[in-house]
């Protein structure tokens, strides 16, 4: 897990990230995973689902009761704090 961290918090790594990729950080960590066998060996595939849900979405997306995290992407600070009364009930 050291190993991945160092490598996607790497200011070059990051720079370079910044100016050619459009999902900077996930294109970032795709491209860590591709390129590199010792991280691409300890690194998994989940459902989506497993880890994260949505609100509103899809039944296979959506947060259901009992999951990890509900992400809200997207979302400012105020429009959030509706978001999150709203799946709160």
């Amino acid at each position: 897990m050291q190993l991945l961290i160092d490598f996607w918090k790497d200011p070059i790594l990051v720079d370079h990230a910044a100016r050619n990729w459009l999902l900077q950080e996930q294109d970032l960590l795709l491209h860590l995973i591709f390129q590199l066998p010792t991280l691409r060996k300890r690194v998994g595939w989940v459902h989506l689902n497993v880890i994260n849900g949505y609100p509103d979405e899809e039944e296979t997306l959506g947060w259901r009761s009992g999951d990890l995290v509900i992400h809200f992407p997207s979302c400012g600070y105020f429009f959030c704090t509706f978001c999150w009364a709203e799946v709160k009930e």
